[in-house]
């Protein structure tokens, strides 16, 4: 019960900051981080009110043609016969291969570059003052451990 409220307390000052953040003309940094790296597809630099389209689009690309290249190797594989009208399996399973993995690169890039791209992004807001930064604050004591989160705005 005492770990619900807890959770409850913290999840209530994380996103009540974020909303003051937002009050005063500044944001916190970690919501475009998590959407960068958990979801990728540019929504990173959505939070922040920059273009992600150009992510956007490598995401679906990439995705887009490992897809392609996975419904080619269906093809042979299970269907067995080759889209291109190749007798040769071991050609048309290295050219799904080498689609398949075209397409995972172009996605990797893509999402790699999407959060380089959001680390510089954070630190021009930081330097212009419109980045308000989460610092967690652990403290030792003789009673315990005291936990804070602290905004600098």
């Amino acid at each position: 019960m005492s770990r619900a409220i807890l959770l409850s307390v913290l999840l209530i000052l994380v996103v009540g900051g974020a909303v003051f953040a937002q009050g005063v003309q500044t944001r916190a940094a970690w919501p475009a981080y998590a959407l960068s790296i958990v979801l990728g597809l540019g929504t990173g630099q959505w939070y922040l009110g920059e273009n992600g389209l150009g992510f956007l689009i490598g995401d679906v690309s990439g995705v887009a043609i490992a897809a392609g290249g996975a419904a080619y190797l269906y093809e042979m594989l299970v269907v067995g016969s080759s889209p291109v009208g190749s007798d040769s399996f071991a050609e048309t399973v290295a050219i799904g291969s080498t689609i398949v993995g075209a397409g995972a690169l172009v996605f990797l890039v893509s999402r790699v570059w999407g959060i380089l791209d959001i680390v510089d992004a954070l630190d021009r807001d930081r330097q212009a003052g419109k980045v308000a930064n989460l610092e967690p604050v652990i403290e030792m004591r003789p009673q315990g451990v005291a936990f804070e989160l602290s905004y600098k705005l």
